[in-house]
């Protein structure tokens, strides 16, 4: 799981030389690891550049950061140890419309922003960000239904980032966190499914693929029939 983690943080270019200089030799010793670094590499560029782009409309409505709040369960808040705040603030109250994003096209479209230094910018499938980022989201429903949004920490640590929240067709659900310092990688799991899916549930799924490493688990196996569901990965980093 962390060669996987070196490998994609290689491919983003936030190795330091010496442990860059150790993956070549590696590669250079071992076809076979070179051949799936390689394939990582060509992986995470993939999902850097060839996300197709949705225009987003000039203006998108915010729910009440009292409402948002009330959403969240006494057992969310207490389980959700990785994060150091949960932003109360929806989309960007100051920033201009961003025109162009990258989403996941399909029957549930995704679309995130970071928020660094009081600067936003657009994200695709690999988010690298610092702790005191805030990672910001929105998540058009297919269909009337829940959608809800879940982080799993490379330690199986399951928090809910957004309690299952009911929408319309084509509606969408807003929100976003402040992150902390976990050194870990992490994938961020947006789900819509036509009734609400508790943390009992993801949990459940996380624990089916023990065996496999987050930044590999793109979807979690075993979810209600009907789920629809995205993911992301998200790595720190401290430059």
């Amino acid at each position: 799981m962390e060669r996987r983690l070196t490998l994609e943080q290689w491919a983003l270019g936030k190795l330091p030389p010496a442990a860059v200089a150790e993956l070549e030799q590696r590669c250079a010793d071992d076809p076979d690891f070179a051949e799936w670094a390689a394939r990582v590499r060509s992986e995470v560029t993939a999902a850097a550049v060839d996300l197709p782009m949705l225009r987003l409309p000039a203006e998108v409505d915010e729910p009440a950061a009292a409402s948002w709040f009330d959403r969240f369960s006494p057992l969310a808040l207490a389980g959700a140890a990785g994060l150091a705040v949960i932003a109360f603030t929806i989309l960007l109250p100051s920033a201009p419309p961003v025109q162009q994003t990258p989403t996941w096209r399909g029957s549930l479209d995704v679309q995130v922003h970071l928020i660094h230094a009081g600067e936003p910018s657009e994200q695709g499938a690999i988010v690298t960000a610092r702790p005191g980022d805030r990672l910001q989201f929105r998540v058009a429903a297919p269909a009337a239904g829940t959608v809800q949004v879940y982080d799993v920490q490379a330690d199986r640590t399951v928090q809910q980032w957004l309690a299952p929240r009911p929408v319309a067709a084509q509606g969408a659900a807003n929100g976003a966190v402040l992150l902390d310092d976990y050194a870990g990688g992490e994938r961020v799991y947006f789900v819509w499914h036509p009734r609400p899916l508790g943390t009992a549930v993801i949990a459940d799924a996380v624990e089916r693929a023990y065996d496999t490493p987050i930044a590999d688990l793109d979807t979690l196996p075993g979810l209600p029939k009907g789920a629809v569901q995205r993911s992301i990965l998200l790595l720190r980093t401290t430059e």
